[in-house]
């Protein structure tokens, strides 16, 4: 799989992280679950899989479990990696998705602005990041 559906997938998974944690995931939990599904058989199994990992996420979040927000979100852009992979169709869908539900993730402990990815590298961290090219 080339770089950039690496870094889409990365970014869909911290934007769909930060939105299992927030309100936010009312609003794009059926497209989500739509895109999902594509790898999972069923809107239904999607559906369940995503509520398991949202009950988790929460108690994670809760309790400052850093590390099983970590966990998740590298499951969950496994998930996104191989969906993509089983359709390359999908891949306009998920970057509409982390442009439009990519800033309201700001109450979370993980957040995405500025989703554009160019280049073959992305990187993923925490705290703020300000990168300045060409200055």
């Amino acid at each position: 799989m080339d770089a950039e559906l690496v870094a889409l997938a990365t970014s869909g998974a911290t934007t769909l992280v930060g939105l299992l944690v927030t309100d936010g995931w009312n609003q794009a939990r059926q497209r989500f679950t739509a895109l999902l599904s594509q790898s999972r058989g069923s809107q239904q199994e999607a559906q369940i899989e995503l509520e398991r990992l949202r009950e988790e996420l929460l108690t994670a979040d809760q309790s400052g479990d850093e590390t099983r927000i970590a966990d998740t979100t590298v499951e969950l852009k496994v998930w996104l990696r191989r969906a993509l992979e089983d359709d390359p169709n999908l891949r306009v869908e998920l970057m509409d998705l982390v442009t439009e539900f990519g800033g309201q993730t700001s109450n979370s402990p993980v957040s995405v602005q500025g989703n554009t990815f160019h280049g073959p590298t992305a990187v993923q961290g925490s705290g703020v990041q300000t990168n300045r090219f060409g200055a």
